[in-house]
């Protein structure tokens, strides 16, 4: 490991890898760290912070590499300033990265005239929520993936959907594509007021609905999972 820090955080960062991997090896689960540039370790909760600290210095964190050693899986993150990355790509997301670790209107959401749930019903769980529209390509080809997590954390985990398309359009759709999500249909002044500028967009919130990923298109279904169990943890 590479560390320009001084060499006692040096060895802390050490100690806190090796406690991580072996603290897992005893609970038979495994752990997910961080992995800066400078080679400092994260846990999990430390990195969420540290994400939203250089956030606020408009500086992205981007996943470069994904490795497991023992029981730990270690994502090496490399830092950008968003001046610096697509221009397409910063007003997709640059919105939603910057209100990571900021409350989000769940409950404006819930009491929208088209929603299919209740505010109350939503409370205490992370919440999953995915904005498309019926003939948007790229939202049908993540479906399989949506359903993979609604399969595997059922009500453990609160999924909304949320489009502009009528209800006609969306009940064939779900039908269709087996999208048992609840939904917001009609939205098209709820998904601008929340600034959404592209689809598919896809975030996470936390059990006290603070916002804590975001992401376009689910390719990596796996982390996803992983940034669940996490708040499912905490």
């Amino acid at each position: 490991m590479r560390c320009q820090l001084p060499k006692l955080r040096c060895m802390k960062n050490w100690f806190v890898l090796i406690f991580l991997m072996v603290s897992s090896f005893y609970l038979n689960a495994q752990t997910l760290v961080y992995k800066l540039e400078d080679g400092v370790i994260l846990t999990d909760s430390q990195y969420h912070d540290y994400k939203v600290e250089m956030l606020r210095t408009d500086m992205m964190g981007t996943i470069t590499r994904v490795k497991t050693v023992g029981d730990s899986i270690i994502r090496s993150v490399e830092f950008k300033n968003l001046s610096s990355m697509n221009s397409g790509l910063v007003d997709y997301l640059g919105p939603h990265w910057r209100n990571l670790g900021k409350y989000y209107p769940l409950e404006a959401i819930a009491s929208h005239d088209n929603a299919t749930f209740d505010y109350a019903d939503l409370k205490g769980k992370p919440t999953f929520i995915n904005f498309y529209f019926t003939s948007c390509p790229p939202c049908i080809e993540e479906i399989p993936a949506l359903n993979t997590l609604r399969d595997e954390y059922k009500d453990k985990v609160n999924f909304i959907a949320i489009t502009f398309d009528d209800r006609h359009k969306v009940r064939r759709y779900s039908k269709r594509f087996n999208f048992d999500y609840d939904q917001v249909v009609n939205a098209r002044d709820l998904t601008s007021g929340l600034g959404v500028q592209g689809f598919p967009l896809n975030l996470l919130l936390s059990k006290n609905e603070v916002q804590t990923h975001v992401y376009p298109m689910l390719h990596d279904i796996e982390s996803v999972k992983q940034d669940i169990e996490a708040l499912l943890d905490n």
